[in-house]
């Protein structure tokens, strides 16, 4: 099992974003999740940079809900990504 080290709710999209960190093997990852009474509990994606997360620790969703932002703590960064409808 992950460690969940970060998690926000979007009451718009319905939808809860989740942040891990690595685990032995397992790298760290981002997760979407469905959260509508539909489809509560569906994963609907996982996401990642480019060159792979680090050490993430913190999310946030921009005002429009149009970007997600994890901040990482090793490195020391910002990953910025496009949220889909």
């Amino acid at each position: 099992m992950r460690t969940v080290y970060a998690i926000h709710y979007d009451p718009i999209k319905h939808r809860l974003y989740a942040v891990s960190g690595r685990l032995r093997q397992s790298r760290a990852m981002g997760f979407t999740f469905s959260v509508h009474p539909e489809s509560f509990g569906q994963l609907i994606t996982t996401w990642e940079p480019n060159d792979k997360f680090g050490d993430p620790h913190d999310l946030a969703l921009s005002v429009n809900g149009r970007s997600l932002y994890v901040g990482e703590i090793r490195p020391n960064r910002i990953d910025s990504f496009n949220v889909l409808n």
